[in-house]
């Protein structure tokens, strides 16, 4: 759960950081315009484990349902930290296949 929201400049433009907490795991979120598609937002989040997450990812409801993402399987022990990324455009919802842990297209959730 993300419990601080904090807005910056950077050298792509503005862009928001979040950060957060559940159980034992750290989390951060950042939230800017994605550099390649002026019309797409980029969101890049990293959890700090400790632990074997029961779950971890993103999820979000729609019109079309529901749809998570969740970082790809990590091959490090916690403590580690995992990434996932993906990006909201007038298209929908797509994984940002650059970052470690992102997978293939999103499946609709059970």
């Amino acid at each position: 759960m993300l419990v601080e929201l904090s807005r910056l400049q950077t050298p792509r433009g503005p862009a928001l950081l979040g950060v957060g907490s559940a159980g034992r795991s750290h989390f951060s979120a950042s939230i800017d315009v994605d550099p390649d598609v002026p019309d797409r937002l980029r969101f890049e989040i990293a959890c700090r484990i400790h632990e074997p997450p029961a779950w971890l990812g993103s999820t979000y409801r729609g019109p079309g349902g529901v749809v998570r993402v969740t970082p790809g399987p990590t091959a490090d022990a916690p403590p580690a930290t995992v990434a996932w990324a993906y990006t909201f455009s007038p298209d929908g919802l797509l994984p940002h296949g650059k970052i470690r842990g992102s997978q293939g297209p999103v499946p609709p959730a059970d």
